[in-house]
Order: structure tokens, then C-alpha cells, then sequence
């Protein structure tokens, strides 16, 4: 990584693997990198598995929103924001369309060449919570968020809809 390294805080928290880096660990950046990147895909593997057994269908009401971000973008702001120095304090890294979880899923099976996806109910994703060790509120849970200040700094996301993000991780997953 370029850039000198300042004192900043990373904080990454992706389906319960957190990684927090200061500005004196960013030297050591490219291991967690990788780890965090490791971990998108480990949480995708047990998705893509219910999605081909067409369980991959609207969770709850399938209106909670999703943000999402593909692990190139990941890795490509991280790097950003250590090259821009004037870049401090909180910044979200997030794809720039977050999508309600049915469409969601939706582009998901699309992308898996699966056409169906059974809906589940809260308390069916409570007793799968339980089996994969894991919070409901994972899924359940809105979020809306939006990479704005990266955006504006002029970071540009290589993937910016899901369905091309959706598209590449799972054939490269495959």
C-alpha cells in the first residue's frame, strides 16, 4: 500500500468476523485484508448452498434492505482511503445501491441459475439462526447504507449493482 500511514481506525465487521485496524497495523493491512475478504466469501458459501436447494427465497417480509459491497470495491477503498490522507473519521464502505432483501436474493438465484427460492418465515430463520450460529437480526434488520463520502472524494466502485456483483462472485465461487 502507498500512502503514509496516519492514525485511522478501520473498523470491518462482516457476519460476526470484526477486524479493527490503526493506522501503525495498516503495514500488515494485506493479511487482514484478505482475511476479511476470505470471510465475504465464507459467509456467500452457506447462502449460495441454501440458494441451490431453491431455499433462497424472501426472508420475513423481503422489504428489510441490504447494503452490500463486492470484495474488489472492499479492497480498492481500503486502499483509498489510505492514500487520501484527508480522509479521516468514519467512512462507510458500502456499494452505492443497497436493494431490499427480496430483489436481493432475487439476483442472488438469477446469478446462481436457480428459479425458484421458497420464502422464509421469522420463525423459520430463527430455528436456522440457531443451527448455523448466527443472529436473525442479521437478516431481518434494514440497512441502508451508502459509501458517500468515498464517492464524493471520487472513488468510483467497480461493481455498483448487485447483479453484476452477484454475477461474478458466484462464478468465481462455482
Amino acid at each position: 500500500m502507498t500512502g503514509e500511514l496516519r492514525g485511522f481506525l478501520l473498523l470491518a465487521d462482516i457476519s460476526g468476523y470484526t477486524a479493527f485496524m490503526s493506522g501503525a497495523e495498516l503495514e500488515h493491512a494485506q493479511g487482514v485484508i484478505e482475511d476479511l475478504t476470505e470471510s465475504i466469501l465464507a459467509v456467500l458459501t452457506p447462502v449460495l448452498r441454501l440458494v441451490k436447494l431453491g431455499l433462497g427465497g424472501t426472508a420475513g417480509s423481503g422489504r428489510q434492505y441490504v447494503s452490500w459491497v463486492h470484495e474488489t470495491d472492499f479492497v480498492n477503498a481500503v486502499r483509498w482511503i489510505v492514500d487520501h490522507e484527508h480522509l479521516s473519521g468514519p467512512v462507510n464502505i458500502a456499494a452505492p445501491n443497497p436493494l431490499p432483501y427480496a430483489e436481493f436474493m432475487r439476483a442472488l438465484r438469477r446469478a446462481a441459475r436457480m428459479p425458484i427460492g421458497l420464502p422464509a418465515t421469522v420463525w423459520m430463520l430463527k430455528l436456522g439462526a440457531v443451527v448455523m450460529r448466527t443472529d436473525v437480526e442479521l437478516i431481518l434488520k434494514s440497512r441502508r447504507v451508502i459509501a458517500t463520502r468515498l464517492m464524493n472524494d471520487g472513488f468510483e466502485f467497480r461493481f455498483r449493482d448487485w447483479q453484476s456483483a452477484a454475477a461474478d462472485l458466484v462464478a468465481r465461487h462455482q
